[in-house]
């Protein structure tokens, strides 16, 4: 986590993992993408912004948007690229899925989403 003290959060919480930053706890859900966008000049990953749970007295799969309280940014995983972006809840303009650029990935540092979260 880059020099931040970073706790690992197991269980059935909302968010993976808390971060320490200016003596103030954020709430990170960490996502992983392997699939990619090709239809656009600049291909993309496609992250899912939903936690899917299972209802098994329906046997049915349902998808939860999380809620602005639930979590503070996320961690956009890219095994491909090695990368991680993080995005600040409050940057996130779509509730189902982001897509995001190799560039993103050099753009969207934890720093950054730190000091804009602060700065709330």
């Amino acid at each position: 986590m880059q020099g931040f003290d970073a706790y690992k959060i197991g269980g059935q919480r909302k968010f993976d993992v808390l971060i320490e930053y200016n003596n103030k706890l954020y709430k990170i859900q960490v996502k992983t993408s392997m699939y990619k966008d090709k239809s656009k000049k600049n291909p993309s990953l496609t992250f899912q912004l939903r936690r899917r749970s299972m209802n098994y007295k329906s046997k049915k799969s349902i998808d939860h948007k999380y809620k602005d309280t639930e979590i503070d940014m996320y961690a956009f995983v890219s095994p491909e690229y090695l990368k991680v972006a993080f995005v600040p809840v409050v940057d996130i303009v779509n509730s189902y899925k982001i897509n995001l650029s190799k560039e993103h990935f050099k753009e969207y540092t934890l720093i950054k989403a730190l000091e804009r979260l602060d700065g709330i």
